[in-house]
Formats: C-alpha cells, structure tokens, sequence
C-alpha cells in the first residue's frame, strides 16, 4: 500500500473519520468560579472560547493511574475523585505524582483534546465556548485500560 492510499484508509486521528458519530456543537456559559472537575472523554473534543477566558490543566492519559479515579461503573465514573482546588494528598498520594499543563485559552482560542485527555476547566471571568466531539481513537486506550475501564462511549 502506498503513503496515498495509506493516508486515506488510516487518516491522522485529527480529521473527522466518523462523520456519523460526531454530535453537533455544544455551546456553554461559565461564570467566573465555575468548574469542570476533572475528567476524560472518551471520544475527541474540539473546544473554541468565544468571549473570556478559561483555564484548562491537561494531563496525558498516562497519568491515568495519578489522577485517583473514580471506579467504571460509579456515577462519576471517568472523573477524578481529588478536589483540584484543595488536593489531600494523604488520602490521594498518587495525585502527587501526576504531571500536569495549563493554559489559559482566549476569546478565539482552539484547544483540540485527543481521546482519553485529562481535562479540568476553570472559569476565570464570564465566557463562553463552544464544542463539538466526533469518534474516537484507540491511541491512549492502553492507559485507560490500565485505570480500569473499558471504553463505553456516552
């Protein structure tokens, strides 16, 4: 098979592959204070901000083990049992170990979130954003797995 053929029967996870699974444009308000815990998607995620601006802290997938998980099956499944605004590292010692990035995304910022990321949102002022999600990859589901959890898409 050559590079052409190759790039259209596997494309770069970036493009849209399953136009079929993408579930429209989801647009949300945040007043300053508010907060996504965190968490992982397991499908991609492209997020614009609109107007003000939010803090994300990303982390790998495969800081799944650091990230102090809430069992698949628990109602907050996918979510991190540590409070990110006061971390007790006595109770989650792993959390200690966790690498993780900032940014702070702008009025017309794009931050593209890959299957299995870590993400924990702060709203710093009023804002609003806008995003969409479509399929998933198989990239990161190794540490994932290793956390627990079997990839049931919501």
């Amino acid at each position: 098979m050559d590079h052409e053929t190759s790039a259209i029967t596997n494309p770069p996870s970036i493009y849209i592959v399953e136009p079929s699974r993408q579930s429209g444009i989801n647009c949300r308000f945040g007043m300053k204070g508010v907060v996504a815990e965190n968490h992982f998607d397991v499908t991609r995620n492209v997020i614009v901000v609109l107007g003000g601006q939010r803090r994300y802290l990303l982390a790998h997938p495969s800081q799944a083990q650091n990230m102090e998980l809430y069992p698949e099956g628990h109602p907050s499944a996918r979510h991190s049992a540590v409070d990110w605004s006061n971390p007790d590292l006595d109770s989650y010692p792993r959390f200690h170990h966790a690498q993780i990035n900032e940014v702070v995304l702008q009025a017309a910022d794009v931050l593209y979130l890959p299957t299995n990321w870590f993400h924990h949102i702060v709203s710093l002022e009023l804002n609003y954003q806008c995003n969409t999600r479509s399929g998933r990859t198989s990239d990161y589901d190794m540490f994932i797995r290793d956390a627990g959890f079997n990839f049931h898409e919501d």
